[in-house]
Order: structure tokens, then sequence, then C-alpha cells
């Protein structure tokens, strides 16, 4: 039982050539690092967006709405125009 076993080794492993053509090929045209080269290439946009996002926004509107004479009533302001100014901004 105690009969040692001999197992020889003969797997070698087979040399890999290296081509820098190949290289830059697969690293100009491999999908997840074109991915990874387009994530960070955007990154400075998400941060100005970031820097602009965390800034107070105001904004002004006009509204005008012309307003026919109504022939069938005789309400309040009859065929007054109307106008109305408003303000908008970011609650933060």
């Amino acid at each position: 039982m105690d009969t040692p076993i001999g197992i020889s080794d003969s797997l070698v492993f087979a040399p890999l050539p290296f081509d820098k053509a190949i290289s830059e090929n697969i690293s100009q045209n491999h999908p997840m690092l074109k991915n990874a080269w387009l994530a960070a290439a955007s990154l400075p946009g998400y941060i100005e967006l970031n820097k602009l996002d965390s800034k107070p926004s105001f904004g002004v509107g006009l509204d005008y709405i012309m307003v026919n004479e109504r022939t069938d009533a005789e309400p309040a302001h009859n065929g007054r125009t109307s106008c109305s100014c408003g303000e908008r901004s970011k609650s933060l």
C-alpha cells in the first residue's frame, strides 16, 4: 500500500509569439476596450454637468393670451387680452 507511484510530467507550455501589430489592433478594435475608453473620455463632461447641476437655476416666463370678445354673454373684462408673468426656480 505504501508503494510510490512515479508520474512523469511531459507537458510543455507552448511559446506565444508577441506581435505588436496584433496588440495594437486588439487595443483599438475590442468592443469592451472601446467602451472603457469612451467612458473615461466622457468623465470630464459628467464632472462639469455635476458642477452646473449644483448651482441654482432661475427662469422667467411670459404667457400672452388673445381673447376675442364674446357675443353670447357679457362677462367682466369681455374681449380683453390676458398677460401673466412668472418665475421658475429649482428648489434645493
